[in-house]
Protein backbone atom coordinates (compact mmCIF):
# COMPACT_ATOMS: atom_id res chain seq x y z
CA UNK A 1 0.00 0.00 0.00
CA UNK A 2 1.39 3.39 -0.97
CA UNK A 3 0.05 6.46 0.82
CA UNK A 4 1.92 9.78 0.40
CA UNK A 5 -0.28 12.22 2.41
CA UNK A 6 -0.98 14.39 -0.63
CA UNK A 7 -4.49 15.78 -0.95
CA UNK A 8 -6.50 15.00 -4.04
CA UNK A 9 -8.42 17.92 -5.49
CA UNK A 10 -11.99 18.83 -4.54
CA UNK A 11 -12.94 17.75 -8.04
CA UNK A 12 -11.87 14.21 -7.17
CA UNK A 13 -13.87 14.38 -3.94
CA UNK A 14 -16.89 15.45 -5.93
CA UNK A 15 -16.39 12.47 -8.21
CA UNK A 16 -16.89 10.10 -5.28
CA UNK A 17 -20.19 11.78 -4.46
CA UNK A 18 -21.50 11.79 -8.03
CA UNK A 19 -20.49 8.25 -8.91
CA UNK A 20 -21.84 6.69 -5.74
CA UNK A 21 -25.27 8.29 -5.91
CA UNK A 22 -28.04 5.94 -7.02
CA UNK A 23 -31.72 6.59 -7.61
CA UNK A 24 -32.74 3.93 -5.12
CA UNK A 25 -31.77 4.97 -1.59
CA UNK A 26 -31.58 1.43 -0.16
CA UNK A 27 -29.36 0.24 -2.98
CA UNK A 28 -27.25 3.34 -2.53
CA UNK A 29 -26.56 2.49 1.11
CA UNK A 30 -25.62 -1.08 0.16
CA UNK A 31 -23.19 0.21 -2.47
CA UNK A 32 -21.65 2.54 0.09
CA UNK A 33 -21.26 -0.35 2.53
CA UNK A 34 -19.49 -2.36 -0.14
CA UNK A 35 -17.17 0.56 -0.96
CA UNK A 36 -16.08 0.73 2.68
CA UNK A 37 -15.44 -3.03 2.57
CA UNK A 38 -13.50 -2.65 -0.73
CA UNK A 39 -11.31 0.08 0.76
CA UNK A 40 -10.64 -2.03 3.87
CA UNK A 41 -9.48 -5.08 1.92
CA UNK A 42 -7.01 -2.81 0.12
CA UNK A 43 -5.23 -2.10 3.38
CA UNK A 44 -6.92 1.03 4.69
CA UNK A 45 -8.05 1.29 8.30
CA UNK A 46 -11.60 2.61 7.87
CA UNK A 47 -14.71 2.11 9.97
CA UNK A 48 -18.40 2.10 9.13
CA UNK A 49 -20.40 5.18 10.20
CA UNK A 50 -22.43 4.97 13.40
CA UNK A 51 -25.37 6.52 11.57
CA UNK A 52 -25.98 5.19 8.06
CA UNK A 53 -26.56 7.99 5.57
CA UNK A 54 -25.19 8.95 2.17
CA UNK A 55 -23.52 12.06 3.60
CA UNK A 56 -21.79 10.06 6.37
CA UNK A 57 -20.48 7.42 3.97
CA UNK A 58 -19.32 10.09 1.51
CA UNK A 59 -17.44 11.94 4.24
CA UNK A 60 -15.65 8.80 5.47
CA UNK A 61 -14.65 7.69 1.96
CA UNK A 62 -13.47 11.16 0.92
CA UNK A 63 -11.51 11.81 4.13
CA UNK A 64 -9.74 8.45 3.71
CA UNK A 65 -8.83 8.71 0.03
CA UNK A 66 -7.86 12.39 0.07
CA UNK A 67 -4.79 11.50 2.17
CA UNK A 68 -3.32 9.37 -0.61
CA UNK A 69 -1.90 10.06 -4.03
CA UNK A 70 -1.66 6.60 -5.47
CA UNK A 71 -2.83 3.22 -4.26
CA UNK A 72 -0.93 -0.05 -4.53
CA UNK A 73 -3.02 -3.04 -5.62
CA UNK A 74 -2.49 -6.69 -4.72
CA UNK A 75 -0.55 -7.28 -7.97
CA UNK A 76 1.97 -4.59 -6.98
CA UNK A 77 0.83 -1.96 -9.45
CA UNK A 78 0.08 1.59 -8.31
CA UNK A 79 -2.98 3.40 -9.64
CA UNK A 80 -4.28 6.92 -9.16
CA UNK A 81 -7.14 7.80 -6.82
CA UNK A 82 -9.40 8.41 -9.81
CA UNK A 83 -8.63 4.97 -11.23
CA UNK A 84 -9.14 3.37 -7.81
CA UNK A 85 -12.53 5.08 -7.42
CA UNK A 86 -13.60 3.93 -10.90
CA UNK A 87 -12.49 0.38 -10.11
CA UNK A 88 -14.25 0.46 -6.72
CA UNK A 89 -17.55 1.68 -8.18
CA UNK A 90 -17.44 -0.84 -11.03
CA UNK A 91 -16.79 -3.66 -8.57
CA UNK A 92 -19.49 -2.46 -6.16
CA UNK A 93 -22.15 -2.32 -8.85
CA UNK A 94 -21.22 -5.80 -10.05
CA UNK A 95 -21.25 -7.28 -6.55
CA UNK A 96 -24.42 -5.61 -5.25
CA UNK A 97 -26.48 -7.58 -7.74
CA UNK A 98 -29.42 -8.88 -5.66
CA UNK A 99 -32.37 -6.54 -5.28
CA UNK A 100 -33.87 -5.69 -1.89
CA UNK A 101 -37.04 -7.45 -3.02
CA UNK A 102 -35.19 -10.78 -2.93
CA UNK A 103 -34.60 -10.26 0.80
CA UNK A 104 -38.23 -9.42 1.68
CA UNK A 105 -39.02 -12.92 2.98
CA UNK A 106 -36.26 -12.39 5.55
CA UNK A 107 -37.31 -8.85 6.40
CA UNK A 108 -40.87 -9.98 7.10
CA UNK A 109 -39.93 -12.86 9.43
CA UNK A 110 -37.42 -12.60 12.27
CA UNK A 111 -37.38 -16.40 12.58
CA UNK A 112 -36.58 -16.84 8.86
CA UNK A 113 -33.87 -14.20 9.20
CA UNK A 114 -32.30 -16.05 12.14
CA UNK A 115 -32.41 -19.28 10.13
CA UNK A 116 -30.71 -17.64 7.13
CA UNK A 117 -28.05 -15.97 9.25
CA UNK A 118 -27.05 -19.30 10.80
CA UNK A 119 -26.92 -20.85 7.31
CA UNK A 120 -24.46 -18.26 5.98
CA UNK A 121 -22.52 -18.11 9.25
CA UNK A 122 -21.75 -21.83 9.30
CA UNK A 123 -21.86 -22.68 5.59
CA UNK A 124 -19.97 -21.62 2.44
CA UNK A 125 -16.57 -23.17 3.35
CA UNK A 126 -13.53 -21.28 2.03
CA UNK A 127 -11.07 -23.79 0.53
CA UNK A 128 -8.24 -21.25 0.71
CA UNK A 129 -8.81 -20.89 4.48
CA UNK A 130 -8.85 -24.59 5.46
CA UNK A 131 -12.60 -24.75 4.80
CA UNK A 132 -13.40 -22.14 7.44
CA UNK A 133 -16.73 -20.40 6.86
CA UNK A 134 -16.38 -17.62 4.28
CA UNK A 135 -18.41 -15.40 6.62
CA UNK A 136 -15.38 -15.01 8.88
CA UNK A 137 -13.28 -13.29 6.21
CA UNK A 138 -15.86 -10.71 5.07
CA UNK A 139 -15.69 -8.23 7.99
CA UNK A 140 -19.20 -9.11 9.17
CA UNK A 141 -20.69 -8.98 12.66
CA UNK A 142 -19.79 -12.12 14.61
CA UNK A 143 -22.90 -11.96 16.77
CA UNK A 144 -25.70 -9.69 15.48
CA UNK A 145 -27.90 -8.70 18.41
CA UNK A 146 -31.17 -7.86 16.62
CA UNK A 147 -33.34 -8.72 13.63
CA UNK A 148 -32.13 -5.64 11.72
CA UNK A 149 -28.46 -6.45 12.43
CA UNK A 150 -28.91 -9.98 11.10
CA UNK A 151 -30.73 -8.70 8.01
CA UNK A 152 -27.88 -6.25 7.31
CA UNK A 153 -25.31 -9.02 7.81
CA UNK A 154 -27.11 -11.27 5.31
CA UNK A 155 -27.34 -8.50 2.70
CA UNK A 156 -23.68 -7.61 3.22
CA UNK A 157 -22.67 -11.27 2.97
CA UNK A 158 -24.29 -11.67 -0.45
CA UNK A 159 -22.92 -8.31 -1.58
CA UNK A 160 -19.35 -9.26 -0.63
CA UNK A 161 -19.01 -12.97 -1.38
CA UNK A 162 -17.23 -13.76 -4.66
CA UNK A 163 -20.03 -15.45 -6.60
CA UNK A 164 -21.74 -14.72 -9.89
CA UNK A 165 -25.07 -12.84 -9.66
CA UNK A 166 -26.97 -15.93 -10.82
CA UNK A 167 -25.24 -18.13 -8.21
CA UNK A 168 -26.12 -15.65 -5.47
CA UNK A 169 -29.77 -15.60 -6.47
CA UNK A 170 -29.88 -19.41 -6.77
CA UNK A 171 -28.34 -19.77 -3.31
CA UNK A 172 -30.90 -17.41 -1.79
CA UNK A 173 -33.81 -19.07 -3.60
CA UNK A 174 -32.73 -22.56 -2.50
CA UNK A 175 -32.54 -21.40 1.11
CA UNK A 176 -35.96 -19.77 0.77
CA UNK A 177 -37.47 -23.01 -0.57
CA UNK A 178 -35.94 -24.99 2.30
CA UNK A 179 -37.28 -22.46 4.79
CA UNK A 180 -40.82 -22.59 3.37
CA UNK A 181 -40.79 -26.37 3.75
CA UNK A 182 -39.52 -26.14 7.32
CA UNK A 183 -41.98 -23.41 8.33
CA UNK A 184 -44.88 -25.62 7.23
CA UNK A 185 -43.78 -28.50 9.45
CA UNK A 186 -45.42 -29.03 12.88
CA UNK A 187 -44.12 -26.78 15.64
CA UNK A 188 -41.31 -28.16 17.80
CA UNK A 189 -43.07 -27.07 20.98
CA UNK A 190 -46.63 -27.00 22.26
CA UNK A 191 -46.05 -24.74 25.24
CA UNK A 192 -43.17 -22.35 24.35
CA UNK A 193 -44.51 -18.80 24.43
CA UNK A 194 -42.08 -16.03 23.44
CA UNK A 195 -43.76 -13.77 26.00
CA UNK A 196 -42.99 -16.21 28.81
CA UNK A 197 -39.67 -14.93 30.14
CA UNK A 198 -38.97 -17.80 32.53
CA UNK A 199 -39.75 -20.51 29.98
CA UNK A 200 -37.63 -18.93 27.21
CA UNK A 201 -34.65 -18.60 29.54
CA UNK A 202 -34.98 -22.19 30.72
CA UNK A 203 -35.45 -23.59 27.20
CA UNK A 204 -32.37 -21.83 25.80
CA UNK A 205 -30.19 -22.87 28.74
CA UNK A 206 -31.41 -26.47 28.58
CA UNK A 207 -30.95 -26.74 24.80
CA UNK A 208 -27.47 -25.18 24.77
CA UNK A 209 -26.27 -27.29 27.72
CA UNK A 210 -27.49 -30.55 26.15
CA UNK A 211 -25.88 -29.69 22.81
CA UNK A 212 -22.63 -28.78 24.54
CA UNK A 213 -22.61 -32.12 26.37
CA UNK A 214 -23.24 -33.98 23.11
CA UNK A 215 -20.58 -32.16 21.07
CA UNK A 216 -17.94 -32.64 23.77
CA UNK A 217 -18.86 -36.32 24.03
CA UNK A 218 -18.40 -36.68 20.26
CA UNK A 219 -15.07 -34.81 20.38
CA UNK A 220 -16.35 -31.76 18.49
CA UNK A 221 -15.88 -28.10 19.29
CA UNK A 222 -19.07 -26.61 20.75
CA UNK A 223 -17.95 -23.06 19.92
CA UNK A 224 -18.09 -23.93 16.20
CA UNK A 225 -21.70 -25.14 16.35
CA UNK A 226 -24.82 -23.09 15.67
CA UNK A 227 -25.65 -22.88 19.38
CA UNK A 228 -22.06 -22.14 20.34
CA UNK A 229 -21.93 -19.12 18.04
CA UNK A 230 -25.07 -17.57 19.50
CA UNK A 231 -25.08 -15.34 22.60
CA UNK A 232 -28.67 -14.12 22.94
CA UNK A 233 -29.26 -11.50 25.64
CA UNK A 234 -32.98 -10.73 25.60
CA UNK A 235 -35.77 -13.27 26.06
CA UNK A 236 -36.97 -12.70 22.50
CA UNK A 237 -33.46 -13.32 21.15
CA UNK A 238 -33.30 -16.55 23.18
CA UNK A 239 -36.64 -17.59 21.70
CA UNK A 240 -35.34 -16.94 18.16
CA UNK A 241 -32.05 -18.70 18.92
CA UNK A 242 -33.87 -21.84 20.08
CA UNK A 243 -35.80 -22.03 16.81
CA UNK A 244 -32.74 -21.03 14.78
CA UNK A 245 -30.71 -23.95 16.14
CA UNK A 246 -33.55 -26.42 15.59
CA UNK A 247 -34.43 -25.06 12.13
CA UNK A 248 -30.85 -25.53 10.92
CA UNK A 249 -30.34 -28.88 12.63
CA UNK A 250 -30.95 -30.77 9.42
CA UNK A 251 -32.86 -34.00 9.15
CA UNK A 252 -34.50 -35.55 12.18
CA UNK A 253 -32.39 -37.73 14.44
CA UNK A 254 -33.03 -39.92 17.46
CA UNK A 255 -31.12 -37.47 19.68
CA UNK A 256 -33.15 -34.50 18.42
CA UNK A 257 -36.47 -36.30 18.85
CA UNK A 258 -35.60 -37.40 22.39
CA UNK A 259 -34.40 -33.91 23.27
CA UNK A 260 -37.64 -32.30 22.05
CA UNK A 261 -39.70 -34.93 23.87
CA UNK A 262 -37.96 -34.13 27.18
CA UNK A 263 -38.21 -30.38 26.61
CA UNK A 264 -41.93 -30.52 25.83
CA UNK A 265 -42.60 -32.69 28.88
CA UNK A 266 -40.67 -30.37 31.19
CA UNK A 267 -42.33 -27.28 29.71
CA UNK A 268 -45.79 -28.72 30.34
CA UNK A 269 -44.84 -29.44 33.95
CA UNK A 270 -43.40 -25.95 34.43
CA UNK A 271 -46.49 -24.26 32.99
CA UNK A 272 -48.78 -26.40 35.14
CA UNK A 273 -46.84 -25.62 38.33
CA UNK A 274 -46.81 -21.93 37.43
CA UNK A 275 -50.57 -21.89 36.85
CA UNK A 276 -51.20 -23.64 40.16
CA UNK A 277 -49.15 -21.04 42.05
CA UNK A 278 -51.51 -18.33 40.78
CA UNK A 279 -54.62 -20.22 41.94
CA UNK A 280 -56.13 -20.90 45.35
CA UNK A 281 -58.19 -23.95 46.18
CA UNK A 282 -61.62 -23.24 47.70
CA UNK A 283 -64.16 -25.73 49.05
CA UNK A 284 -67.87 -24.98 48.82
CA UNK A 285 -71.21 -26.81 48.91
CA UNK A 286 -73.88 -26.41 46.21
CA UNK A 287 -77.40 -27.74 45.94
CA UNK A 288 -77.72 -30.62 43.52
CA UNK A 289 -79.79 -28.65 40.98
CA UNK A 290 -77.33 -25.71 41.13
CA UNK A 291 -74.43 -28.05 40.43
CA UNK A 292 -76.35 -29.51 37.47
CA UNK A 293 -76.89 -26.01 36.07
CA UNK A 294 -73.18 -25.23 36.54
CA UNK A 295 -72.24 -28.42 34.68
CA UNK A 296 -74.67 -27.53 31.87
CA UNK A 297 -73.12 -24.06 31.43
CA UNK A 298 -69.62 -25.56 31.35
CA UNK A 299 -70.67 -28.16 28.75
CA UNK A 300 -72.38 -25.61 26.53
CA UNK A 301 -69.40 -23.23 26.60
CA UNK A 302 -66.83 -26.03 26.30
CA UNK A 303 -64.90 -24.96 29.39
CA UNK A 304 -64.16 -26.33 32.86
CA UNK A 305 -66.47 -25.77 35.84
CA UNK A 306 -63.73 -23.74 37.58
CA UNK A 307 -63.55 -21.44 34.54
CA UNK A 308 -67.34 -20.94 34.63
CA UNK A 309 -67.12 -19.91 38.28
CA UNK A 310 -64.27 -17.47 37.54
CA UNK A 311 -66.25 -15.97 34.65
CA UNK A 312 -69.42 -15.56 36.76
CA UNK A 313 -67.54 -14.00 39.66
CA UNK A 314 -65.55 -11.58 37.47
CA UNK A 315 -68.67 -10.60 35.52
CA UNK A 316 -70.67 -9.91 38.70
CA UNK A 317 -67.74 -7.98 40.19
CA UNK A 318 -67.54 -5.70 37.14
CA UNK A 319 -71.31 -5.13 37.13
CA UNK A 320 -71.26 -4.30 40.84
CA UNK A 321 -68.49 -1.73 40.34
CA UNK A 322 -70.45 -0.09 37.52
CA UNK A 323 -73.55 0.21 39.70
CA UNK A 324 -71.57 1.81 42.53
CA UNK A 325 -70.09 4.52 40.28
Amino acid sequence: MSCYNLEISSQKNQKVIIMLKEKDKNLSIRIYRYCIYYIRVHGFYISYPARESISEYTYIINSTLEKCDGIRLSDGSIISNDAFIDKMIQHARAMVSISDKDFEWLENSDRACMYMWIVIRNGFPDKEQNNRPTYESLYLSENPFSHQNRLDAIRNFYDRIEMSPSSKINSLEMSKATWIRKSNEPSYFKKLDKKNEELCQWAWQYLSEKLKERTEKCGWSYINTSAGRLSPMSDHEKYLSIYGVLDTWGDSSEFKELLLLKMNKTMSQKRYRSSMVEKKIITTTLRSDTRNKLDAIATKRGIRVSEVLEWLICNEYEQQNKREK
